[in-house]
């Protein structure tokens, strides 16, 4: 099906967004987040991905938050 994300190409780009964090210093091991990342079709919603990864932050901030939000777009891709 045309502009699906299927869980193998999820892991590509995530795995590309974890070499992006460590050149901007935010994290310090993207083999380490690689080697964690688990992509899973939801075994209820077989319309969810389901992602699950760790991450080693680096030193840059001494106190840190991380939350995550998503949301759908019901239109078009990159609008």
């Amino acid at each position: 099906a045309a502009k699906v994300i299927k869980p193998k190409i999820w892991k590509q780009i995530l795995g590309g967004y974890f070499n992006d964090l460590v050149s901007r210093g935010i994290i310090v091991d993207a083999a380490f987040s690689k080697a964690s990342l688990v992509v899973t079709i939801d075994s209820v919603n077989p319309n969810k991905l389901n992602t699950s990864f760790r991450v080693k932050r680096s030193g840059v901030a001494r106190i840190s938050d991380t939350a995550a939000e998503t949301g759908f777009n019901f239109g078009s891709i990159g609008g």
